[in-house]
Formats: structure tokens, C-alpha cells, sequence
């Protein structure tokens, strides 16, 4: 368990602020309510007010919507929101009531059930959402990627996907969902206009993804306006009325809201963040790393289906 930079996003989740014994559990045995430490209000002021340093939110603090005991531990899961920005961020902490985590690692928990009931999770809420996509829904393997358009890493992302699905188009389905950081200035307008260029044409949206992604050092919060109009004057596919209707009764930003909720649900805290059947990573060193999680997800059927091919003579 680990205590995560928000903002770090240059080393996704790598970076280690402190250990906590996460195994400690496995000795002492459950624990009761009774013998967990109360958090006084003295606590809980200090713990909102370091929350709001790290996340950036201060002076403005966080509300603490809920606070309740993991089962079994006297780690508390607290959840806090933003009103301004409408996120939600999910913490834990630690029984002596010291340290902070991004999220708690069961290591009692099977990981393949784990990662199996995420991706079956993801592929319904995309049934339901109907977010942009790539690929056939029989794909042998689905990823999932929280994605913002200001964030240099998920254009090397993209990239990276991009390069694979030229030799493999038919091996996975790509699934985009907005999750636009706060700390970029342009990232969630240009989220709220994909999701409604998105909603005209999907081809388009990934057309305007690729282009943000390519200029992405000379868009700025007060070109990006004129960058879209220029793009939506370009593809005759897109009727701009329609766009500025979907911005203006703000479609667009309950589209965005909705991935960024279900962002929270997953923990994701930075960009890239990818699910590939269900497994989370963050951002791949290589287009070979990017590969071989692909490989390591692909079902075994569909592996030994190949290997006639490979050895053919």
C-alpha cells in the first residue's frame, strides 16, 4: 500500500511516498471497531487539510463525503470531493491514523478473479455509455484507457496503440474514456468537445484526438477554441450547430463527468491509466513492454491458435 504523488504523473504510480504494512493483518487477525482509534475532529482537520495540499485543492478544502472501517482492519476509506471540479478522490488511512494511501492491496484476493469481474465491469458500463471505441467487439483482448489530452504520456500512448493495431487490428478493442487532470489548463474543454464531436462521428473523434495529441506544445487555453472550429470546418461529416448545442446544454461535460466518476470507481489518479482485461497499468517504457502485456492478456486458446503458423514449414 502506498502513498501516491496525485499530480506525479510523469512516474504514474511508481513513485513511493511511504510503506505501510499492508500484511500486518495476517498476524493480529481481524481486528474490532472497538479497538481501532477514534478520529476526533483534531484528526480528521488535519487529515482534510494535508488532503487539500496534496491534491492542489487548498485554499478551498475538500468535503469529506464518507468515512467508514475496511472490514476486518481499522483502516479507514475516506472519500473526498471537489465541488469546483466535481471530482472525487478516494484515500486510506492507516490505523494509527498517520499515514495516507492512494488505495489498499488485498494480497488474500485472487487477482485473476479480480482483474476478470474489472473487465467484465468495463465492458458493460461501455454497452450502457457507448464511449468512442476501436476495434470488433469479439476482440481477444479489451483495453481501456483514462486518457487526457493535455497529458504528453497518453499521446505516446496512443502512439504505442496505434503502431500495435497496424500488425494486430483484429487482437484488441480499444476503449477511450475522458479523465482531463486539473492541472492542465485546456484539458477539460478539449474533453467536453471530443465527447461531442464523439457523438456525430467516431471516426472523427479519434481524428481529433490524434490531432491534439500531435500539436499538443502549441495548443493553449485560449487557441483551443479556434483549433476545434477549424477542425470542425474540415470534416464535412461534423454540423457545427449541432456541436455548439451539445457544448452549450452541457452534454458534453456529463459525458466527461461520467468517465471521470467511473475513473474514481477504479482509483485511477493519472494518465495514462489502461485496463487490458481487466489488469491495470499505467504508462509502457516501450512498444515492447506495451506488447507484452498485450501477449500476457491475450487468452491461452487464442495463443495456441498461432503457434500451427509459427512452426509451418
Amino acid at each position: 500500500m502506498f502513498l501516491m504523488n496525485y499530480y506525479d504523473s510523469s512516474r504514474l504510480r511508481r513513485t513511493l511516498a511511504v510503506a505501510i504494512g499492508l500484511l500486518a493483518s495476517n498476524f493480529v487477525g481481524a481486528q474490532k471497531i472497538s479497538d481501532c482509534a477514534p478520529l476526533d475532529p483534531a484528526v480528521k482537520s488535519r487529515v482534510v487539510h494535508f488532503v487539500a495540499r496534496k491534491l492542489g485543492t487548498d485554499p478551498v478544502l475538500p468535503a469529506l463525503e464518507e468515512e467508514k472501517l475496511v472490514p476486518g482492519t481499522c483502516y479507514r476509506q475516506l472519500v473526498f470531493s471537489d465541488q469546483n471540479s466535481k471530482r472525487r478522490w478516494t484515500v486510506y488511512l492507516s490505523p494509527d491514523l498517520r499515514f495516507l494511501s492512494a488505495g489498499l492491496w488485498d494480497v488474500s484476493v485472487d487477482v485473476e478473479t479480480t482483474d476478470s469481474r474489472v473487465a467484465a465491469q468495463l465492458l458493460q458500463e461501455a454497452a450502457t455509455d457507448k464511449p468512442p471505441a476501436l476495434g470488433s467487439g469479439s476482440a481477444q483482448v479489451t483495453l481501456v484507457e483514462f486518457s487526457d489530452f493535455q497529458c504528453p504520456f497518453c499521446a505516446r500512448l496512443a502512439k504505442m496503440i496505434e503502431l500495435y493495431r497496424k500488425e494486430n487490428s483484429d487482437k484488441v478493442r480499444v476503449i477511450f474514456r475522458h479523465f482531463p487532470l486539473p492541472i492542465h489548463s485546456w484539458a477539460t474543454p478539449a474533453a467536453r468537445a471530443g465527447s461531442c464531436i464523439a457523438k456525430q462521428s467516431e471516426a472523427a473523434f479519434w481524428q481529433f484526438q490524434d490531432l491534439l495529441f500531435a500539436q499538443q506544445k502549441t495548443v493553449t487555453a485560449e487557441n483551443l477554441s479556434a483549433m476545434i472550429e477549424n477542425f470542425l470546418r474540415g470534416d464535412p461529416k461534423l454540423k457545427r450547430p449541432e456541436f455548439h448545442r451539445c457544448v452549450d446544454v452541457l452534454s458534453s461535460e456529463n459525458a466527461v463527468d461520467r468517465d471521470l466518476a467511473q475513473g474514481h470507481n477504479y482509483h485511477v489518479v493519472s494518465t495514462p491509466t489502461v485496463f487490458i482485461n481487466g489488469r491495470q497499468y499505467g504508462m509502457f517504457r516501450n512498444d515492447a513492454a506495451f506488447a507484452a502485456a498485450i501477449d500476457a492478456a491475450t487468452p491461452p486458446a487464442a495463443t495456441k491458435a498461432l503457434e500451427p503458423s509459427l512452426h509451418h514449414e
